[in-house]
């Protein structure tokens, strides 16, 4: 058993010093300018869960003047992490220099600062969380038969409750299933080319996926009213 313990913690070693060397060659090589190498090890490395690894392929993209690209993988990150301030800075700056506005002008930015300081799946988790000790409290409260938890009970039912709310009007935002427009393309009533054309979307426009077929995404534009189809090459699907 001990053999094996050893054997698995000198993988785990030598893993994270491997993982470690790379990151400082895509730095490096990043900070020397050299962009397309330093997204090809970013790439390598990513799985699809590290905001940072992510952002930093949206910096390459953009350094490289894919602004487009570089776009989705700053929402990408910015889903997972929606509270680290670089993050948002470069998603924000990537979005206007594709002409689109994510955040209004209207709303101060400490609002959405709040609005945005946990991400969807970490809401999920603590309405899970609160939800789970409100119904453990009020199985030993019963049990008791008495109101000693009375308190510890109402607490837990408003945070569950203030998190539930919050989770499910995160889904009318515009970072609920997103995706953005890769190329100029026209939004079609239906899947298929025969559709009459509803509208032409701009690249860089950031959009709601609402489903999909084989060759086509059907999206939502809320702020211009507009649900269609479009192809599925023109489109950057977030996960």
């Amino acid at each position: 058993m001990k053999k094996i313990l050893f054997i698995v913690f000198i993988l785990l070693f030598d893993f994270r010093f491997v993982f470690s060397q790379s990151l400082n060659e895509a730095a490096e090589k990043y900070k020397n300018g050299d962009y397309k190498q330093a997204l090809e090890i970013y790439q390598k490395l990513n799985d699809g869960e590290n905001p940072y690894l992510i952002y930093n392929i949206g910096n390459c993209h953009y350094k490289m003047g894919d602004k487009t690209t570089a776009l989705s993988q700053y929402i990408k990150a910015f889903k997972i992490l929606p509270r680290d301030a670089r993050i948002k800075e470069n998603m924000l700056k990537a979005a206007g220099d594709n002409g689109e506005i994510l955040f209004s002008k209207d709303i101060p930015d400490f609002a959405y600062s709040v609005y945005y300081f946990f991400s969807d799946n970490e809401l999920s988790a603590l309405f899970e969380l609160f939800f789970a000790i409100f119904v453990f409290l009020i199985v030993t409260n019963t049990k008791r038969k008495d109101n000693s938890l009375m308190s510890y009970i109402v607490i837990s039912a408003f945070l569950f409750s203030i998190f539930g709310v919050w989770h499910m009007m995160r889904k009318n935002s515009i970072f609920h299933n997103p995706g953005v427009i890769a190329q100029e393309t026209d939004v079609l009533s239906g899947p298929k080319n025969n559709f009459n054309t509803l509208a032409t979307v701009p690249k860089g426009r950031v959009v709601t996926v609402l489903s999909e077929n084989d060759d086509y995404f059907e999206i939502g534009i809320p702020k211009d009213n507009i649900k269609g189809w479009v192809k599925k090459e023109d489109l950057i699907k977030i996960d």
